[in-house]
């Protein structure tokens, strides 16, 4: 017999669902065939998406070394959501973002989220594989990952930029990169679902820049807004910080100015999603003050606007998420910590050192050997989504 709530129009079904926390959408999933198929439909997936709350990520690299064997990794993502409180979740199983099959030969790095979908990085540890670099696209939630179509084998390419984006214009997820190989730059777009990598134009001063191997173009962050990538780059030469733009409906490159006092003294730079803070874009810098900036009208220069300020002497502090009371959810000395800029205080959200503390252990191993495991915690926010990936790339072919 079923229970009554399953006797409900999927209309009705579908608002409870989007009420309910991701961590219990995720379990919900699995109580019956009626309610995964509700769950994984593109229609709930697209509403649940613009209903639910940015949360913060953490990927944690488990890295084992069996003496004398090769080293071996395992990794998990968990997150924070932030709805009437905080609340950390364990997602181990449901969130294959890097090949199993990798080894020490290969680092893997978060690059930016976009609709759902995450972007990893996998470039050789030691540069002894130039050709072996690749992206992976995945849902967390899902736990669906893909490959990109790799490099052409014998090219050797310096990376600068990349990044996952969506297309409003034709509905389909784009990634682009943007290298170099000797004195040439190039820049390429891959529809998701489809075999290979196009070339486009790049920009002349991105030319500029590699050809006179000027390799200080340090790349800091990339967010998804507004139809665009938006990276931020830092220029050591002019001691400048630059933001770097690419239309996913046009496929084309521009630069945005960067806000006004953005200069080399800044220990650390980034920029915060739309999805974060009142669908806007967000640049904030730190040293021994942390400044965010807020571009109040897209596109207008003048409109840079700083809308937060905290003097910290001891610690950089790295922002996230604003939340819906104000409050922004920040890095502080390697813990999770709210701030309230009204009173000025900080609230811890974990307990120090937990889940962001790199320890090890030694453990007995067999054969006489010892097993040393140690941990890595990457950070960043994410949206998390419903979509399929499966139906993602059928949808583009």
């Amino acid at each position: 017999m079923s229970c009554f709530i399953s006797n409900l129009p999927n209309n009705i079904l579908e608002e409870i669902f989007c009420k309910l926390p991701i961590t219990n959408l995720i379990q919900c999933r699995f109580v019956c065939k009626s309610w995964k198929h509700i769950l994984g439909s593109p229609h709930f997936s697209k509403l649940q998406h613009q209903l639910t709350d940015t949360v913060f990520c953490v990927e944690e690299i488990k890295k084992f070394n069996r003496y004398p064997s090769k080293e071996e990794y395992k990794r998990n993502i968990r997150w924070f959501e932030f709805k009437e409180k905080p609340s950390f979740i364990n997602l181990e199983g449901n969130c294959n973002i890097v090949p199993k099959s990798s080894d020490s030969s290969f680092q893997f790095r978060f690059i930016n989220s976009c609709n759902g979908l995450v972007c990893v990085l996998a470039v050789p540890s030691y540069h002894i594989f130039p050709n072996a670099v690749f992206i992976s696209i995945a849902n967390p939630v899902t736990g669906e990952s893909m490959h990109l179509p790799p490099l052409n084998k014998g090219r050797c390419l310096n990376w600068y930029l990349c990044g996952l984006g969506f297309s409003p214009k034709t509905n389909q997820f784009k990634a682009v990169r943007v290298s170099s190989e000797g004195q040439d730059c190039q820049a390429e777009v891959c529809t998701i679902g489809t075999i290979s990598w196009r070339s486009i134009e790049a920009p002349l001063q991105l030319h500029d820049y590699f050809t006179q191997n000027n390799h200080d173009l340090r790349f800091k962050s990339v967010v998804f807004a507004n139809g665009s990538l938006h990276w931020l780059v830092k220029r050591t030469e002019l001691q400048s910080i630059e933001i770097w733009v690419f239309d996913l409906d046009t496929e084309k490159f521009r630069q945005m100015a960067a806000p006004p006092p953005f200069r080399e003294e800044f220990e650390n730079a980034g920029m915060i999603g739309a999805c974060t803070y009142k669908d806007t874009l967000l640049v904030w810098a730190s040293r021994t003050f942390l400044e965010v900036w807020q571009m109040k009208e897209y596109g207008v220069a003048e409109s840079w606007t700083k809308i937060l300020f905290i003097k910290e002497r001891y610690a950089v502090l790295e922002p996230f998420i604003f939340l819906k009371n104000g409050d922004i959810v920040l890095l502080r000395c390697q813990d999770l910590y709210s701030y309230n800029p009204d009173k000025e205080k900080f609230t811890r959200l974990t307990d120090r050192g937990n889940p962001f503390q790199n320890s090890a252990t030694l453990i007995d191993g067999a054969n006489g050997y010892d097993t040393v495991i140690k941990y890595e915690y990457r950070w960043f926010v994410h949206k998390p989504s419903f979509v399929s990936l499966k139906d993602t790339v059928a949808q583009d072919n």
